[in-house]
């Protein structure tokens, strides 16, 4: 009898062994039956439509992970890094931030030296980023609704504790009223985790190594899925991709604070911290410095407006201003509408400094995300650049 799937909680997720083991558990996708051909691709992933008897009347989406690993150094970074997004896949899911995860493994391949990572989601109709290049100015219309609905997941992503900071439309997807997907028929039951990304394509999910993806898209362009969206109405929309080089977690950011000036000195400045003590008196010098990662003191409120100037920063604009204009500039006018409960006043200091974090997550800075996706801006583009860029000059 076929192994009933069913949506994976917190119970679930892969479990963290010593340094350098393998988090992933190693597991043959079997069952499941894939499309030939694969429905979306990035830089890192392929992604197919599949079925499964333990999801009876189902279609679901199966992402192959599409990067190489040449040495066991690599392929254990690449384990963290898959067993690192599945672990907020999940999480964010429970919260309903994102589509329902499945099922996922590593399945050694004896065709290729690496195997492949999967993982099993439910599928939505296709990203944001699509949805607005089809529909274009009839977009405007209903941009108001899309932008409340993109505000809820962002806020319920900082509740959660967590800043994701790689948001734009490529990295929503997007459920339609008509949609055989949308099961409860309404758009507020499932919540569907497409972090779309197959790599090898196990055609018949036999752990035979499948095809790598021939994708040359951006490294945030991941799980884009190919749909006509004319004349359909958007009723539920999702966050996918989250990669942990651009996501900073509640520890670091509302740590509690050791004294009472702490908050004053968290500038960028205070982006590597050094926990090593004074030279010894000898002169022989001791071990080296232990690292650690910045912690920033921000209130929730402020998190929200950095989320909505990132993500704004981050789209083009379909309908003449960028995303979140109106909504942005009504949190700084104290509009209670959207901002969270207890989550404190904005302060645009506490918002810019946080903008212009050097290194956020030891990789890619924040700044240089928005850099990406505004390539007007040069590599000394400042925090009140884009702020201005998204809020007018006259904010």
């Amino acid at each position: 009898m076929s192994q009933v799937l069913r949506p994976l909680g917190l119970a679930d997720m892969p479990p963290a062994t010593g340094r350098g083991g393998f988090r992933v558990r190693k597991k043959v996708p079997n069952g499941y039956v894939l499309s030939t051909e694969p429905v979306g691709e990035g830089a890192h992933n392929a992604v197919y439509t599949a079925t499964h008897p333990g999801l009876p009347h189902q279609q679901v989406l199966f992402r192959v992970n599409t990067d190489e690993a040449d040495t066991p150094e690599e392929h254990r970074a690449l384990d963290r890094e898959v067993a690192g997004e599945v672990a907020r896949g999940i999480e964010f899911a429970v919260h309903g931030i994102a589509p329902l995860l499945y099922d996922y493994g590593y399945c050694p391949s004896t065709r290729t030296k690496n195997g492949y990572y999967w993982q099993v989601m439910e599928q939505y109709d296709e990203s944001l980023h699509a949805y607005l290049q089809q529909r274009g100015q009839r977009a405007c219309a209903d941009m108001d609704y899309i932008e409340e609905l993109l505000l809820a997941k962002l806020a319920l992503m900082i509740q959660a504790g967590s800043f994701c900071y790689d948001i734009h439309p490529r990295n929503v997807v997007v459920l339609h009223a008509d949609s055989p997907h949308n099961r409860d028929g309404h758009g507020h039951g499932h919540r569907h985790n497409p972090r779309h990304s197959p790599r090898h394509s196990p055609r018949h999910s036999q752990g035979h190594s499948p095809r790598h993806g021939q994708g040359h898209s951006p490294r945030h362009s991941k799980g884009q899925l190919r749909k006509s969206s004319r004349g359909r109405r958007i009723v539920k929309v999702a966050l996918i991709d989250f990669d942990d080089t651009f996501c900073i977690r509640k520890a670091r950011l509302n740590p509690p604070p050791t004294n009472t000036n702490d908050h004053e000195d968290d500038d960028e400045d205070d982006d590597e911290v050094s926990d090593a003590g004074d030279a010894p008196a000898n002169g022989v010098a001791g071990p080296p410095a232990r690292r650690r990662r910045p912690a920033y003191f921000i209130g929730l409120n402020n998190l929200l407006v950095c989320a909505l100037l990132v993500f704004g920063s981050n789209t083009k604009e379909h309908c003449g201003v960028p995303m979140f204009r109106a909504k942005i500039l009504g949190l700084l006018r104290g509009d209670t509408k959207y901002a969270l409960p207890d989550g404190g006043p904005v302060d645009m200091r506490r918002v810019l400094d946080f903008l212009s974090i050097s290194t956020a997550q030891g990789q890619d800075s924040l700044l240089d995300i928005l850099r990406h996706w505004n390539p007007k801006y040069g590599e000394h583009a400042t925090a009140e650049q884009f702020v201005t860029h998204v809020l007018g000059p006259n904010r």
